[in-house]
């Protein structure tokens, strides 16, 4: 939640404060109302409303733990009320030509097709249109639950409900989901039961809970139908692989248009909203509009006391500023209406560079930095942030130092590349060239193949850490390898045919990376062999690097794995493709001694793994792994994990104390806190990480990835490794083959023409190559 100065701020007109309380809120309130409304509700304009209260309303809240349910009953009471006008509706118009397609749930699917990947999941998109009005609002709640966005507590609040009565309606609303899906199913169904046909006559082709009856009872009483019954998959899983949507552009369009069509008509900055009486409250004194709508504001409004304040006009609509339920609210906005609507918020949606991604994000949380505790009337510089923070700034939330006031021992190699200034804008997207696949990365000629890829300059090499490889002649496997070039010229090629991290001889057989503890060798060995009997025989462990960065002061590079178990019979705890996770560690190689450690990390957790405590990992499998990129800006490590579909979250550590858990922070909305449990997904996930880098000839840092089951290249640029961060956008489709294309990453020490051109590379399983693209930007 933002702190109540930054509430404050917004609501009297800070630009940089109000870009934070939307981007906060706003992905939530869109979410929950798309997931709950009707396929015939305009969900912008109810979010719009909602989202208007809600800003109003905040500085009224003082249990953070509530705010979230505060929020989402404010969005039922407006679904309500738009049911209600839609249900009046409905009884006047038209009756509907027959159409088994429902074009508004085609709208959510034309958002989220991209990101679903399985069949199931899609087929719970359009099921979600036949359920009963208060099932589909217990789904939404319930699909927040699942993905970690809320808590059985705060459904039971806004429901107002006891946990035991809404676990009731959850368990009610999961039958229906599944009559719903075997609905979809039979529907969709090619071809399809002629016998359903019949029982069809006289449907409309809109979802709608009767319907829903009607053709469930026909799949129950025919044999044919069976094969459509749901998948094997439990609900939380298809639920938990669904993505948050993302608020349509044209919303924010929309909330510019309504507050414009407020200030023509003069009723936003002069509504005297004295009396704080009931109902629609003063009259506002700026003339109505075109259609002759008046301004309000006032007390408590009649439909479920939510205040106005605005102007209609004929061409933009009701401009409505509100705040929470209440009397004595629309006072409130009687001297707020001028300060917020007075081209504050539609300078911040349309100019403001951070809204823009909120639009295109839900999941971004815009950088704020020191404003966040400063007084309202602080505003942002349009370059780096000092390195002093405000007075009322706690070490824990302070911006990093501009990259420009490093540390003495801030990487020489680091600084070579070029680090940037910090900017509180997105950047603009560089022009591309020409971008191509040039082939693929020269190995070792003992490698049949390996994955992943990662790599960091030191000292005028580039050493890179894969994960599996298979060696040939003889046939070998290796959890992990690394490989280092002299050659930073890529414009012919990248030639990695070292044997390991250190040294540049050609011919050496490429050997495991990081080592085994004496407890792991001790394991393998007592679970190895003809007399073994026990649930983890055949079991060895793995480790599969991650991001890789360079610490020249301290002579090393450092390098995140994660750790697994994996082999042994099947149906055994570490059988199976991917084996079992165990945990996250840091392994660092000494680039003066040549060897390898990993290590202990002090104020860590206690970890178990198979074997015992493992006291080298860092986090324990499934809590948090920053391993997916990593970047040293001055003195820091910036590490980003704990990666899902919706993003990723970001860690900050000065390089010197990465082995100390207690000096690590979490970036959450402008802060730096010591726990990641509220951290900000920042950026976008890519398939087995990705990188993040900064290049000096666009000024601004660069996400390069490929998303999940993807064969295509995507980037985003940001103002800083925090944000605020554009949208992904596409930039090459690679070649596809039997399995989707993985471990995309950048490789900016190998950039040309001071970072106009930079070099990737991406794993093609089909043929176990590492390949090589060459992206030329120009500058616009």
């Amino acid at each position: 939640m933002p702190r109540a100065e930054v509430v404050e701020a917004a609501r009297s007109g800070n630009r940089d404060a109000l870009d934070a309380v939307v981007a906060a809120y706003l992905p939530l309130v869109y979410n929950v109302l798309r997931r709950a409304a009707e396929p015939d509700l305009d969900v912008d304009d109810i979010v719009q409303e909602t989202m208007i209260r809600v800003i109003g309303g905040l500085s009224g809240v003082r249990d953070g733990e509530r705010l979230r349910s505060w929020m989402i009953t404010i969005a039922l009471r407006q679904l309500a009320d738009a049911r209600r006008r839609a249900g009046r509706e409905r009884m006047l118009r038209e009756p509907q030509v027959p159409d088994r397609r429902d074009d508004a749930v085609d709208v959510e699917e034309a958002v989220t097709t991209r990101q679903l990947v399985e069949t199931e999941q899609r087929e719970m998109t359009r099921a979600a249109a036949w359920l009963d009005d208060g099932h589909r609002e217990v789904l939404a709640l319930w699909w927040l639950e699942v993905r970690g966005e809320l808590s059985r507590a705060q459904i039971a609040d806004v429901l107002d409900e006891s946990a035991a009565h809404v676990a009731v309606r959850v368990q009610r609303m999961r039958e229906q989901v599944n009559v719903a899906r075997a609905v979809v199913r039979a529907l969709a169904a090619v071809p399809g039961c002629p016998d359903l046909g019949e029982a069809l006559a006289g449907w409309d082709g809109k979802p709608s809970p009767l319907w829903r009856k009607r053709i469930a009872r026909h799949l129950r009483a025919c044999p044919g139908c069976a094969p459509f019954a749901p998948g094997a998959r439990g609900l939380e899983q298809v639920l938990a692989g669904l993505p948050l949507l993302v608020p349509p552009p044209d919303l924010a369009a929309g909330v510019v248009a309504r507050w414009h069509a407020g200030m023509a008509a003069g009723g936003l900055g002069q509504a005297s909203g004295t009396s704080g009486t009931a109902g629609h409250g003063s009259i506002g004194h700026g003339p109505a509009g075109h259609g002759g709508g008046a301004a309000h504001a006032g007390g408590a409004a009649h439909a479920g006391g939510a205040a106005h304040a605005g102007g209609a006009a004929h061409a933009g609509g009701a401009a409505h500023a509100g705040g929470a339920a209440g009397a004595g609210k629309g006072a409130l906005l009687g001297t707020l209406g001028g300060k917020i609507a007075g081209g504050v918020l539609a300078a911040v949606l349309v100019t403001g560079g951070v809204a823009a991604v909120v639009a295109a994000r839900p999941h971004h949380q815009p950088s704020l930095h020191p404003v966040l505790g400063a007084p309202a009337a602080t505003t942002l510089a349009s370059t780096a942030p000092s390195g002093t923070p405000s007075p009322s700034t706690s070490a824990a939330a302070r911006p990093p130092a501009s990259p420009s006031s490093a540390s003495p021992s801030a990487n020489p190699t680091q600084a070579a590349l070029g680090t940037g200034t910090f900017r509180d804008t997105v950047p603009a997207f560089p022009a591309t060239a020409s971008v191509a696949d040039v082939g693929a990365i020269r190995q070792n000629a003992r490698v049949d193949g390996r994955d992943n890829g990662q790599s960091t300059p030191y000292q005028g090499r580039s050493v890179w850490i894969f994960d599996d490889t298979t060696l040939q002649d003889p046939w070998g496997f290796l959890s992990n390898t690394a490989a280092i070039t002299a050659d930073r010229d890529a414009s012919d090629g990248i030639d990695l045919r070292s044997g390991n991290g250190f040294t540049v001889r050609n011919g050496q057989t490429p050997v495991e990376l990081i080592p085994r503890t004496d407890a792991e060798r001790a394991f393998e060995k007592a679970n190895s062999g003809a007399g073994c009997t026990g649930q983890y025989c055949g079991a060895v462990f793995g480790f599969w690097p991650g991001a890789v960065i360079a610490d020249e002061a301290r002579h090393r590079v450092l390098v995140t794995y994660g750790k697994l178990c994996r082999g042994g019979t099947d149906g055994t705890p570490c059988s199976g493709p991917l084996g079992k996770g165990l945990g996250t560690g840091i392994a660092a190689l000494d680039m003066t001694t040549h060897k390898v450690t990993r290590l202990t990390p002090a104020n860590g957790p206690s970890v178990s793994s198979v074997e015992g405590r493992d006291r080298t990992m860092f986090a324990a499998d499934g809590q948090g792994a920053y391993s997916s990129a990593a970047l040293v800006v001055g003195g820091d490590a910036y590490l980003y994990g704990d990666c899902t579909y919706l993003g990723c979250k970001l860690a900050r550590v000065p390089l010197g104390d990465i082995a100390d858990k207690a000096a690590w922070r979490y970036y959450h909305h402008g802060a730096w806190e010591r726990s990641d449990g509220h951290a900000d997904r920042l950026i976008d996930a890519g398939a087995a990480g990705q990188t993040v880098f900064y290049d000096p000839a666009i000024r601004a840092y660069v996400n390069v990835y490929m998303p999940y089951g993807s064969n295509t290249v995507r980037y985003q640029v940001g103002g800083s490794p925090f944000g605020p961060w554009s949208a992904g956008r596409d930039l090459i489709t690679t070649k596809a083959g039997a399995s989707a294309n993985y471990a995309l990453f950048g490789h900016a020490e190998f950039a040309e023409r001071d970072g106009l051109v930079q070099y990737l590379s991406y794993f093609r399983p089909d043929s176990g190559d590492q390949r090589l693209i060459r992206w030329e930007m120009r500058t616009k």
